[in-house]
């Protein structure tokens, strides 16, 4: 008796393309969602770190970020750097789950701060 014919087999492999199936969908969906959501995550990033050099009083306060770039399916990253005096600033990098256009900021994760 062939083995691929048994029911139980067929099954099992049935079970086992559709999730193949489905981790692939996934993966593709979520790098799409991360080109999507780019501009989204760089804008964030923008408005968050001009607003935490908003009340420094330094004359030379500046505030940057580089382009957002793709980490893992559905993550988006966003390095950013901020001074807000002559020894004082910080530099470190914003993660965000992206939903399809949408940035959700899940993550900061501080480099060097002085």
């Amino acid at each position: 008796m062939d083995s691929s014919a048994n029911p139980v087999n067929r099954r099992r492999r049935r079970v086992l393309a559709s999730s193949f199936l489905g981790v692939f969908v996934f993966v593709v969906l979520g790098y799409f969602s991360n080109v999507m959501s780019l501009s989204s995550a760089e804008s964030a990033t923008d408005g968050w770190v001009k607003g935490k050099i908003e009340h420094a009083t330094w004359v030379h306060k500046h505030a940057s970020h580089e382009p957002a770039e793709f980490t893992w399916p559905w993550i988006v990253r966003v390095k950013y750097s901020h001074v807000v005096g002559p020894l004082g600033g910080e530099w470190g990098t914003r993660y965000y789950l992206s939903i399809l256009g949408f940035a959700v900021p899940v993550r900061n994760r501080i480099e060097l701060q002085s």
